[in-house]
């Protein structure tokens, strides 16, 4: 006789069903047909694990891998007298270029509002312009809408008069923002620019190019490591052709001009130099780095649109590989502390700052001209006479502080202004004192620089997440042959540290709340063996479009696109295979009586197996595959990274923990297996 349908019965029945160890991953893993591009994605996936290396090793491989690219397309343009075309991010080709596979369409009446971190329209020179909509806004329900495409395609040659990579080197004052909401990574530039060395840090970036082909090669750090991005020398222009304009404009443009040539009229006002661009700009009319690593980026994310919104501190450590923090100016408990990280900024750390979305903002959608929801650069810190001083630079190249210390204030004296070195005039420069930053910025990101003596390790695992939030079974071990100084990086995870048989927290910290991708924490630890544990919530964002939907709705009418970001998307979520393999539910082949041996003579690689089958059966693999990396300075530095991309599933997090373990061992990270 069945047991009677109590509530408790019935509560019960709820949670086998739902929290049955065979409840399939919620992410996928593939997107791509299974064993279509099975040969590529192999060759192409890093290693799921990585023995610790100096941390330049990935950027000096990348950097040959691009060299190379760079070259062997150079030879085979000049053999066929043609310049370069790039086949897998040609802007011609508005649509993938412009928006990612999720986008719906928008409505011609239908109501645009901005998104987090940018601004729909604006008067004025550079930066978002009146009457030039922004690539993306919210629509009903907060539904991206796509927003209307460049009118015009040209390449360097035929848009700048005298076309530079660098005039006079690469400046902060060089970056002038377009028509994208990436003020993030036009601050993430600037602070780049204005670092010791500016020039070599760019250079370490952009490293080949061949301005007559039209080629230019880029790299940048993703999922733990550097990877090169080719690119042509396409750029979208503001205009459209004279060709492409009707009859009433044309007629009118001819009657206002004096020459008979109202076509070469046109380009030379709309299309031509620097600030006919319809995306990033330099202030300098002639120089193209500003632009062309604008269009790297997007390319390496997929599109322009997978740029469109972010935060400082993910493209400062795109751009140099180093750690990234946000810190809200809220919940700072020492402000010295943080001033003299500050004044570190350009040897040791970058630094940006972003503003909150204010209520009531003045007419010029700010605060004493601090941008709301906007994205700001750091550029210079000092201790002059009484005052602690920040100099800032708006991505937009104006628009400017209106307190104390900003351009015509009371504070500026002739002596002022030579020992600090300021030229007034709306350039988006400006010094405010450290109190005024606190008050008026909500988050500050701080990235530290890697110099070549740190050593890196990772591992890369997949791992389930529980309903319950528990701590999970999947552990990382790194060992130390000597005491170090230690930064551990845990993608989406606020972290705890202790030693074992200690209650003490060593350190915990807090991942970003806005986009957040990981989070850090840097202690001294002593010589040993530490296991790393984590603790990982899921929620659904029930708004996120579900991967399944976008292959379904792409697979036909944006195959190329489909293929291009899938096989991106697969290459990425390959690196947590390896270790834990799925196990196929099919029956074991019967052993052949000649090959059937006793238990207690199996072979050493029999014994091997059988354990990581052990394993694999403990693992139950999902599709978020977080990484650890191990950073040896000449202290022996670690650094341990578990990265991982979200999708429909944001993660929230809680600290993980770090054990001591009483071993003497060689400096190792490796994944433990699940423990029960």
């Amino acid at each position: 006789m069945p047991p009677p349908w109590t509530s408790q019965n019935l509560i019960n029945d709820f949670w086998t069903q739902h929290l049955t160890p065979n409840t399939p991953p919620v992410k996928a893993s593939a997107v791509l047909p299974k064993d279509f591009y099975t040969s590529k994605i192999s060759k192409r996936a890093p290693s799921s694990s990585l023995p610790s290396v100096s941390v330049s090793a990935s950027y000096d491989a990348a950097v040959a891998a691009c060299t190379k690219k760079v070259a062997h397309i150079v030879r085979e343009c000049q053999a066929m007298n043609l310049k370069y075309s790039d086949p897998y991010f040609d802007l011609d080709d508005k649509e993938d270029c412009m928006y990612p596979l999720s986008m719906p369409e928008r409505k011609s009446n239908e109501e645009v509002r901005p998104n987090r971190g940018m601004n729909l329209y604006e008067e004025g020179g550079g930066g978002e312009r009146k009457g030039h909509l922004l690539l993306f806004g919210n629509g009903p329900e907060g539904q991206p809408r796509k927003a209307p495409l460049p009118p015009s395609v040209k390449r360097v040659g035929d848009i700048f008069d005298n076309p530079q990579f660098y005039v006079d080197g690469a400046s902060a004052k060089d970056v002038r923002q377009g028509g994208s909401g990436d003020c993030w990574f036009m601050s993430a530039l600037m602070a780049l620019c204005n670092s010791a060395g500016a020039d070599s840090l760019l250079e370490k970036i952009c490293v080949a190019r061949d301005q007559d082909v039209g080629v230019y090669g880029f790299v940048v750090f993703r999922d733990g490591e550097w990877e090169s991005v080719i690119i042509d020398d396409k750029l979208y222009l503001r205009k459209p052709d004279y060709d492409d304009l009707n009859d009433r404009l044309r007629k009118d443009w001819e009657a206002a001009k004096v020459r008979d040539d109202g076509a070469e009229d046109w380009r030379m006002e709309f299309q031509r130099n620097s600030s006919a661009l319809w995306f990033a700009q330099s202030t300098h009319e002639d120089e193209t780095w500003v632009p062309l690593l604008e269009k790297a980026y997007a390319k390496a994310h997929g599109d322009y649109g997978a740029i469109h919104g972010g935060n400082v501190g993910e493209a400062m450590e795109d751009l140099t590989g180093g750690i990234s923090v946000m810190i809200s100016t809220r919940d700072i408990l020492s402000k010295e502390r943080l001033w003299q990280d500050l004044l570190k900024v350009n040897t040791e750390y970058l630094f940006g700052c972003a503003s909150p979305v204010w209520d009531d903002v003045d007419d010029d959608g700010g605060k004493d001209g601090i941008q709301a929801n906007h994205a700001y650069s750091i550029l210079r810190a000092v201790q002059y006479k009484n005052e602690r001083l920040l100099l800032i630079k708006n991505p937009w190249g104006r628009k400017e502080w209106k307190g104390p210390w900003s351009d015509g204030a009371k504070e500026w004296t002739h002596e002022s202004i030579r020992d600090l070195g300021h030229t007034f005039g709306d350039d988006g420069i400006f010094w405010i004192r450290y109190q005024d930053l606190l008050r008026k910025y909500d988050e500050i990101y701080r990235t530290r620089l890697f110099s070549e003596e740190w050593r890196v390790a990772q591992q890369w695992v997949n791992v389930d997440v529980p309903w319950a939030g528990d701590y999970l079974d999947t552990r990382f071990e790194v060992t130390l042959d000597k005491g170090a100084q230690t930064v551990i990086i845990l993608s989406q995870l606020d972290e705890r540290v202790h030693k074992k048989g200690e209650e003490d927290y060593l350190m915990r910290t807090h991942g970003e709340f806005y986009r957040q991708r990981s989070v850090s924490a840097e202690l001294f630890l002593e010589a040993g063996t530490y296991e790393i544990r984590m603790k990982v919530a899921a929620s659904r964002n029930e708004k996120a479009h579900k991967v399944e939907d976008i292959v379904k709705g792409n697979w036909l009418d944006r195959r190329e696109k489909l293929l291009q970001v899938g096989l991106s998307y697969d290459i990425a979520h390959a690196k947590g295979q390896p270790v834990y393999e799925e196990i196929e539910d099919t029956k074991p082949e019967e052993p052949k009586p000649e090959e059937t041996k006793p238990a207690t003579e199996k072979t050493a690689a029999e014994k091997t197996k059988d354990a990581s089958t052990d394993t694999d059966a403990e693992s139950k693999p999902t599709a978020e595959p977080p990484s650890l990396q191990s950073h040896d300075s000449t202290t022996s530095q670690d650094e341990a990274n578990t990265a991982s991309e979200t999708d429909d599933w944001e993660d929230e997090t809680d600290p993980p923990r770090l054990r001591r373990q009483n071993t003497d061992t060689n400096d190792t990270t490796r994944p433990l297996p699940h423990r029960s």
